[in-house]
């Protein structure tokens, strides 16, 4: 009798495997635009992000993610290094807090894989703690002996018009 059984009971366990797959691809589904909803709904904090760049670029030396920022709108995601991929692979628009992807000259929506891995990293989604760490340099002591001058700063704001933070 348990040898007839045992057939059911492998369709019955199948069926169920395919049912647990099926609601996992539909969570991650929900997550990935939840994530990116999370970031979108920061938008406002996304374009102060620029000018923000600008005053710690050249504090503690230079960064080129300090100046893709201000330059390019670009926010790169850290933790999105070497998804499949050399380099960055997520970058934040700073215009629309879109999660995107930029190669070959044009920018793209971010693949759904690479956003689920976000999931583990929600911090670096943060736009109010980007910029509060942007704050925190600016007003710390810097001893990068070749700083930016007010005047260098004054000529980049107007160049990719942003607008002045208060310090």
């Amino acid at each position: 009798m348990s040898s007839q059984l045992e057939p059911l009971m492998q369709l019955k366990l199948k069926f169920e495997t395919d049912g647990l797959k099926s609601q996992i691809r539909l969570l991650a589904r929900v997550m990935v635009q939840r994530i990116r909803e999370y970031s979108e709904s920061q938008v406002e904090l996304w374009r102060q992000v620029p000018s923000w760049a600008l005053e710690a670029d050249g504090r503690s030396g230079y960064s080129d993610q300090y100046a893709r920022a201000y330059r390019n709108k670009l926010w790169a995601i850290n933790s999105s290094v070497g998804l499949g991929q050399r380099g960055y692979t997520v970058y934040v628009d700073l215009f629309n807090g879109a999660l995107v992807e930029v190669g070959e000259g044009r920018t793209c929506s971010a693949k759904d894989d690479r956003l689920l891995f976000l999931a583990l990293h929600l911090d670096e989604l943060d736009a109010q703690k980007v910029i509060d760490s942007l704050e925190a340099l600016i007003s710390g002591r810097y001893v990068f002996s070749n700083a930016m001058t007010s005047t260098e700063r004054e000529r980049l704001r107007e160049q990719y018009g942003l607008a002045p933070v208060a310090i």
